[in-house]
């Protein structure tokens, strides 16, 4: 090949941000170049092969521009739906903040923010790196370690404070998290 012939590798198809697969917009201009040096050099030679492949141009143009397009476009509502998603997570995030001793569930959250369950446990483990149950259980969790340094609350009336349904799925849950019982923590921090 001459100089001006694109080489098979700036030709390979890969997957754009977009997610789509397209040749690159440099391969499909290498392309347009080679086909339209190419079609000065035999445009005087015949006339009806010239009309077709300057068609097969101006499609390829027609191509990168449309490409340049829909990529942006997609690319842009990508922004407003992460945008819009970041928000409804972070409300979400507030209301179990301020709900978790409630006995609410990662369903009642996703019903709060108007978001299907799946796609709300996505959105909310993509942005905080922990799924709406680990994040809900850890809250529970914590302000029940608060709780248990009171010798005067029950754990029983710990486990009914923090939102658990009954003390044994509340020991299952705190031995979980911290590697002992609840009475097994509060013993600890009474020394």
């Amino acid at each position: 090949g001459g100089r001006n012939t694109p080489s098979p590798c700036s030709l390979a198809p890969h997957t754009t941000s977009c997610g789509k697969i397209f040749l690159t917009h440099k391969a499909m201009l290498l392309i347009l170049t080679a086909t339209k040096s190419k079609f000065l050099s035999i445009e005087s030679k015949d006339k009806q092969y010239s009309k077709e492949l300057m068609m097969q141009i101006l499609t390829v143009e027609l191509m990168i521009t449309l490409s340049r397009a829909l990529c942006r476009e997609w690319e842009e509502s990508l922004r407003v739906k992460n945008g819009k998603a970041r928000e409804l997570v972070l409300i979400a995030k507030d209301y179990l903040d301020h709900n978790f001793d409630r006995g609410i569930s990662v369903a009642d959250a996703a019903s709060f923010v108007y978001l299907s369950q799946g796609y709300f446990t996505r959105a909310f483990r993509d942005e905080l790196g922990i799924s709406p149950m680990g994040y809900l259980m850890r809250k529970r969790i914590e302000k029940s370690c608060e709780l248990l340094e009171n010798n005067e609350i029950k754990v029983s009336g710990v486990a009914c404070q923090v939102g658990f349904s009954s003390p044994q799925r509340f020991n299952v849950a705190f031995r979980k998290q911290m590697g002992m019982t609840p009475m097994e923590y509060r013993r600890s921090k009474m020394k």
